[in-house]
């Protein structure tokens, strides 16, 4: 199985930055894990590839670094209830990770009413 290389410090901070923001004052816990992951939707290898994940209320979060510049991301409430931020990969991360949260506030808005669905 191939693999891709770990976060490095400068997309831990812009990462910790966003959620930091997110949710000021709280306290919310980043933790690294390895995910195995279809790089294309042509292949059926697997590439090991690293992740971030933290959760908020209900809420679960993942960031999975899929190549150099390259990030998939997605939320969940229950593993039957999940949701992308409609852009299958992003080359910035702070952009990655400013979308999925933009688009859970969004959703936590709608969930309580606070939004048209």
């Amino acid at each position: 199985m191939a693999t891709v290389s770990d976060f490095t410090d400068e997309e831990m901070n812009a990462i910790r930055s966003a959620v930091e923001n997110r949710w000021k004052g709280a306290l919310v816990e980043l933790h690294p894990a390895d995910v195995g992951t279809r790089l294309s939707a042509y292949s059926n290898e697997l590439t090991e590839c690293p992740a971030i994940f933290w959760t908020q209320g209900a809420c679960h979060f993942i960031l999975v670094k899929t190549g150099e510049n390259r990030y998939r991301c997605q939320f969940f409430y229950t593993p039957h209830d999940q949701y992308g931020t409609g852009i299958n990969e992003y080359h910035d991360i702070s952009e990655a990770v400013t979308s999925l949260l933009r688009i859970q506030a969004d959703q936590d808005g709608i969930e309580r009413g606070n939004l048209p669905g």
